[in-house]
């Protein structure tokens, strides 16, 4: 049986592709933008990024973007005296698996006979050397 679930306002739309199931639109360029960052970032620079694609941007909804994701725990802010710089809390793939991980921990204290029975159906659909390589991940 699992055992504590975390508290964690998810919002999901299940229709969208990837990332943005969990992130709203806007929220998942930015955090493209800053999963791809080496340096850290200030809201001008990726403003500065984003209005090529999307002139009518406002400089002030990617400021107030930034700071929800830093609520939300995604990006990093390192307050110096004129302006803040931002930086991804952990990687694309470390968001993902957290997401994941909380998902699927809510979903087994809920349901957790429909989850296995759904998992074990889906198991032998997959391919064997795939499942091989799934292993050996799990074991590193």
């Amino acid at each position: 049986m699992v055992s504590e679930r975390k508290k964690e306002n998810i919002v999901m739309w299940p229709y969208k592709q990837g990332l943005q199931k969990i992130l709203g639109e806007l929220e998942y360029a930015v955090m493209d933008i800053m999963w791809n960052q080496e340096e850290k970032c200030n809201v001008r620079d990726v403003y500065n990024i984003l209005k090529k694609s999307r002139p009518k941007l406002a400089y002030t909804t990617i400021m107030t973007i930034m700071n929800n994701l830093e609520e939300k725990k995604l990006l990093i802010v390192d307050k110096n005296e004129f302006k803040y710089q931002y930086f991804a809390a952990g990687t694309k793939e470390e968001f993902t698996q957290k997401f994941i991980d909380s998902i699927l921990t809510n979903l087994m204290a809920d349901f957790t006979e429909p989850v296995l029975s759904h998992f074990f159906r889906f198991i032998d659909n997959v391919n064997v050397d795939e499942l091989k390589k799934i292993k050996e991940k799990l074991k590193n």
